[in-house]
């Protein structure tokens, strides 16, 4: 029995069947010409965009079963390296401890090293062994052999430009937004102790400026200059404090510009006050503060 197809079909089915083949050729070739995510994150971390690395890597991890162990490893280790371009070394520690959980024999390249690296690398392949070590039926140490007990910072929620408007506003209120609260409390003691003794100078150049108003007033010659001088003493007092207290003022905004309360204390700009000493003389004495770094 014969099965007779029209021509009009035979050719409907070859040309569906050519266009299916095409398509499936044209996907492959945009998917070999279209560099992976661990590639083009690769390529943001050599150009120093690590924001777009951390975006691409994320992404990739949302379909981990895409990529095989070597290469989750390498979106791990690149994720690590990422994160601690932004400070935050317990994100990177994560990562690093991930990598190697895929790759126990993973090592970063020398190009990519740094001490910062080594050293958060190296204690999450230490906490790796050693979870191997617990699954064997072996007990870990509290800590690693020779090294320093260190707690990872946490991210704290606060940024730079909230401690700076902060301190626009009210001199000190960005310290203690940044919990640098006795500075804060410091900053703004002192600017209230400066406006108040502006304050007490413009007062009194006003009563020095009226008294000598009245003695021109009432020809009383003799204290001219006295009470002139008086007026200027007081008019110069007040505007020296009143500079003073813009110089508070402006520091205090300098001081939670370059403290950025997100960052761990260690590493903020302006360290800590330290006395430095209080030096005697006979014309007068001398008080030292530095800053610990």
């Amino acid at each position: 029995m014969l099965l007779l197809i029209p021509p009009r079909r035979v050719c409907l089915v070859f040309l569906l069947g050519l266009v299916l083949l095409l398509g499936i050729a044209t996907r492959a070739c945009s998917q070999e010409a279209t560099p992976s995510r661990l590639e083009r994150a690769k390529q943001f971390y050599q150009a120093g965009d690590h924001a777009k690395v951390i975006t691409e890597l994320e992404a990739a991890l949302v379909r981990p079963s895409h990529y095989t162990p070597d290469e989750l490893a390498s979106i791990y280790l690149y994720l690590g390296l990422a994160y601690l371009a932004f400070d935050r070394k317990d994100r990177a520690h994560e990562a690093f401890a991930e990598s190697l959980r895929l790759d126990t024999e993973l090592q970063v390249d020398p190009i990519l090293r740094s001490p910062e690296v080594e050293a958060i690398f190296e204690r999450a392949r230490w906490e790796v062994e050693e979870e191997h070590e617990l699954e064997a039926g072996e007990e870990a140490p509290l800590v690693p052999l020779g090294q320093p007990i260190e707690a990872l910072p946490r991210p704290t929620g606060k940024s730079r430009h909230g401690g700076v408007w902060r301190s626009f506003l009210v001199p000190g209120w960005g310290q203690i937004y940044g919990d640098r609260k006795k500075r804060g409390y410091a900053f703004l003691a002192g600017e209230i102790a400066v406006l108040g003794g502006a304050f007490y100078a413009t007062v009194q150049r006003e009563r020095a400026y009226d008294d000598y108003r009245e003695a021109v007033a009432e020809n009383q010659f003799g204290k001219f200059d006295i009470l002139y001088d008086d007026y200027r003493s007081w008019r110069r007092t007040r505007n020296t404090l009143l500079a003073v207290a813009g110089g508070i003022w402006v520091f205090n905004i300098l001081e939670s510009f370059l403290n950025d309360p997100s960052a761990p204390r260690p590493r903020q700009a302006m360290g800590d006050w330290r006395w430095e000493g209080v030096e005697v003389a006979s014309d007068g004495w001398t008080v030292r503060v530095g800053r610990r770094f």
